[in-house]
């Protein structure tokens, strides 16, 4: 199952997209990559999205789902979501990547005499 991610301050503060909708990542990979391009995040904290602070989310009606595959990692490349999306994300599997099949070197002795 993959972890879904929000940004939090110290005092319990939420990052809200454009002081609306609350961002939610899918994906630590996509939170890395989109708190590296966007500075405003370095006063945030990632939290899992789970457990309490799922059931303290669930009133909220919408949220910003930020685009993991976003060329420049910009926060309003995203789209809102509801509570039924998140969960649907939340339970869909990640995709595996398609490894290359392994291959093993073989060494011979050549006998050149």
């Amino acid at each position: 199952m993959p972890k879904m991610f929000v940004m939090r301050k110290a005092s319990g503060k939420l990052f809200k997209f454009q002081d609306k909708l609350i961002a939610v990542w899918a994906g630590e990979d996509a939170l890395l990559r989109t708190t590296m391009h966007n500075p405003e995040l370095d006063m945030y904290q990632p939290a899992i999205f789970e457990g309490d602070l799922a059931e303290e989310l669930r009133k909220e009606s919408s949220f910003w789902l930020v685009d993991a595959f976003s060329p420049d990692a910009k926060l309003n490349r995203g789209r809102v979501v509801d509570w039924q999306e998140i969960n649907k994300l939340h339970s869909h599997q990640p995709p595996q990547p398609t490894l290359p099949p392994k291959v093993r070197a073989i060494v011979r002795e050549f006998n050149f005499s």
